[in-house]
């Protein structure tokens, strides 16, 4: 660390390849950690609590993380809140105003912007590009790909959705029992 001020990092490893970068707070082993360039770590006003939490931030600023690995691999991506187990996980973030709740939430998300995943599982099985996107059910969208402006809700709705835009699907496996590429579906009930 050579210019940052304000900051506060407890634990192994935690922010060691920062090198600038003010008022960020890091709680755990490798939370905030940087990359191996230590130039490339300027983000700032950053929070990230838990084992690796926020570990691959370079330039992202104003989010947060909290979790054991929550926001692991995001990268440039500002404003974005991961809370859970491996919440925004999993790819190279770059996409902002996003926010993850739940284990594995959101656990692909790589330039997607302002979704919003809640609930274990919810978008988590392929990498996200789509962006404006609202997923709340264990589950739900677990599929989704580069889909646009969809509001899924409900355990396993939507679970197979990928590029689908404008779709509203709501309730128990609503819209869960075939990959949904098609715009503008409504889907209500259970499977």
């Amino acid at each position: 660390l050579t210019t940052a001020s304000g900051t506060v990092f407890i634990g192994q490893e935690t922010a060691e390849k920062r090198e600038t970068g003010d008022h960020n707070i890091a709680l755990g082993t490798q939370a905030l950690y940087g990359s191996s360039t230590a130039a490339d770590n300027t983000g700032g006003y950053n929070v990230a609590l838990g084992y690796k939490a926020g570990e691959d931030i370079t330039t992202s600023a104003d989010s947060i993380f909290i979790g054991r690995c929550a926001g692991h691999a995001s990268t440039t991506g500002n404003r974005s809140i991961a809370l859970g187990c491996a919440a925004m996980g999993d790819c190279a973030v770059t996409g902002s105003g996003n926010i993850a709740l739940g284990t594995q939430a959101g656990m692909r998300l790589t330039t997607g912007n302002k979704n919003v995943f809640m609930g274990d599982n919810t978008a988590a099985a392929t990498e996200i590009t789509g962006s404006y996107n609202i997923a709340f059910g264990t589950g739900a969208a677990r599929c989704l790909t580069g889909g646009q402006r969809n509001f899924i809700g409900g355990y396993n709705a939507g679970r197979c959705i990928t590029t689908g835009d404008y779709n509203i699907l709501l309730g128990v496996c609503a819209g869960a029992n075939a990959t949904l590429t098609g715009d503008h579906n409504i889907s209500f009930g259970n499977c």
